[in-house]
């Protein structure tokens, strides 16, 4: 008997401050490509308080799509806000978010959504970072080992893009009383250590991405390092498992 195949729906965040000039581009990619490779989704797009047309832009997508919702802020209060506004009103087990100046080629994007429901976290990281300075690579690396030592796993970025298990980002929310702060989900979430990899493309620009989709399971560190979520492993077509982070 065929095993049934995981639903891909997922609650997509994008925000932006003053991105006129990108907004629209972005939501153009992101857009299709959930139509062909998600089953269900929903589109968060957040006006960070912009004076120029970034709001009115939203709008006019929010018209055109029932599943798309706008969210206005009077004054700039940052992504995390954004997420977290997101987060307490989305429908679906998994959450992203993709920023709203088109800083991740729909390529990138498309193998992100391909991994969704591999797992129950998908973690994806840039493989063309040898353009950057010679400073800003030691700067980069150097954090990421000392995080991925102090933490006790191994990521290869911490500043791409993440689909985040929704029932796990709330719990951390409640149970720690605090505002969420996307610097801290990447290690208040650890993978363990059977990670499905999916390679990703290699993009002229900064928005390249592979996919990790992590196995289903995760630990949460810091204050709540005694309580333990876990959940089977599920494979993903197409990608390999490795006993690595790599």
């Amino acid at each position: 008997m065929t095993p049934s195949r995981a639903e891909k729906s997922l609650t997509i965040v994008i925000p932006a401050l003053n991105e006129q000039d990108k907004i629209a581009d972005t939501i153009d990619g992101v857009l299709p490509l959930a139509r062909e490779l998600l089953d269900d989704f929903e589109i968060f797009l957040i006006d960070d308080g912009s004076t120029d047309a970034t709001g009115a832009i939203m709008n006019e997508f929010a018209a055109s799509d029932r599943r798309i919702t706008v969210h206005h802020n009077a004054e700039r209060r940052g992504v995390g806000a954004g997420f977290e506004y997101a987060l307490s009103r989305a429908k679906f087990d998994a959450i992203t978010l993709i920023p709203g100046d088109h800083a991740f080629q729909n390529e990138g994007i498309a193998r992100m959504f391909k991994a969704v429901g591999a797992a129950d976290m998908v973690i994806t990281y840039r493989d063309n970072q040898s353009d950057r300075s010679v400073n800003r690579s030691i700067q980069s690396h150097s954090l990421r080992f000392v995080l991925n030592c102090m933490f006790g796993f191994w990521l290869s970025d911490y500043h791409s893009m993440i689909v985040y298990p929704v029932k796990w980002l709330r719990q951390i929310a409640v149970s720690q009383g605090r505002r969420l702060r996307l610097s801290d989900l990447r290690v208040d979430l650890a993978a363990p250590t059977r990670p499905h990899l999916c390679p990703g493309p290699r993009e002229p620009e900064r928005g390249v991405e592979g996919v990790i989709a992590r196995a289903a399971a995760a630990h949460l560190f810091g204050a709540h390092r005694d309580h333990r979520l876990a959940a089977p492993p599920r494979s993903h077509p197409g990608c390999r498992s490795r006993s690595g982070s790599g």
